[in-house]
């Protein structure tokens, strides 16, 4: 979901942000957890964000099937 929304967030040229897989990743907290409220969905989005930065390339390969995270 997250590489989906970053690619939406690409193809629609909504990428004037610093860090835009940061905000695919908030994008999809607050859909996912709306009910949880906007604090909460922050919460989680920071935990996503920090464990993706912390991905090796092998986790990338592994997990996304891919080499590396996705650039703008």
């Amino acid at each position: 979901m997250i590489l989906d929304e970053f690619a939406s967030l690409k193809a629609s040229g909504d990428l004037g942000r610093s860090d835009p897989l940061a905000q695919a990743v908030r994008n999809v907290s607050a859909t996912q957890y709306a009910e949880l409220g906007k604090e909460s969905c922050e919460y989680i989005a920071e935990g996503w964000i920090e464990t993706l930065r912390e991905w090796t390339r092998l986790d990338w390969m592994v997990k996304a099937g891919r080499e590396a995270p996705p650039r703008a």
